[in-house]
């Protein structure tokens, strides 16, 4: 009753001009205030803004300022990249670069599958997307799953060498992989101790197989 009563007294239609992320959060949180309204109106994005918008998430993506942001602004954050990505007129590359973005913002708030999954969309467009590979294997290391975490760092060493040795050497996301002989191998450049580590490595699994495998 106070909606129509507001209705009948203010004597005047409103409009509200809404990017996409806006109103799915409207529909969302406040479902009864979306549905008082007579019409719903959809308009795609300019090309050349919609560019402009996309490379101003990318550019000023920060982690660390990902980090800080309350789960609410998070959120905000996320439906925004989301309507992005959605737009009809949006280029592949245009949305590899929002993907991966999406998932450092993920990371930021600890949901990793999530993050995964956005980075993984990010690869399915640009598969040597080298950022991509190196955090997905933060993120597996971060959730204890050292065999793709060095799975993936592997491939983030192999298309970016010198960048990813030495970040890994410090990241702190890589703590429980530090004294793993694979670890070691992907992060050392001198081929003949990686050479010794992977060695040694077989030696100890001939030793629990007993002897060397029959190639017939």
């Amino acid at each position: 009753m106070q909606r129509e009563r507001f209705r009948d007294e203010l004597g005047v239609g409103l409009v509200f001009f809404l990017p996409l992320f806006a109103k799915k959060y409207f529909i969302h949180r406040a479902p009864d205030f979306f549905d008082w309204r007579t019409g719903d109106f959809e308009f795609p994005a300019e090309p050349g803004m919609l560019a402009a918008a996309s490379r101003q998430v990318w550019l000023s993506g920060d982690y660390e300022q990902y980090c800080q942001l309350s789960a609410t602004e998070r959120r905000t954050k996320i439906l925004e990249i989301r309507e992005l990505i959605a737009e009809q007129q949006q280029t592949p590359d245009q949305q590899q670069q929002l993907w991966f973005e999406l998932g450092n913002l993920l990371i930021a708030g600890q949901q990793y599958e999530e993050a995964i999954a956005s980075y993984d969309q990010a690869l399915a467009v640009k598969p040597d997307k080298h950022e991509a590979w190196y955090n997905k294997a933060c993120v597996y290391a971060l959730q204890g799953n050292a065999p793709l975490a060095l799975d993936h760092l592997q491939r983030a060493i192999e298309l970016a060498p010198k960048k990813y040795r030495d970040m890994a050497k410090t990241d702190a996301d890589f703590a429980s992989l530090r004294d793993q002989p694979r670890f070691q191998a992907l992060v050392t450049v001198d081929r003949g101790w990686r050479a010794s580590v992977w060695c040694r490595q077989l030696i100890k699994v001939v030793a629990k197989l007993g002897s060397l495998p029959t190639v017939h």
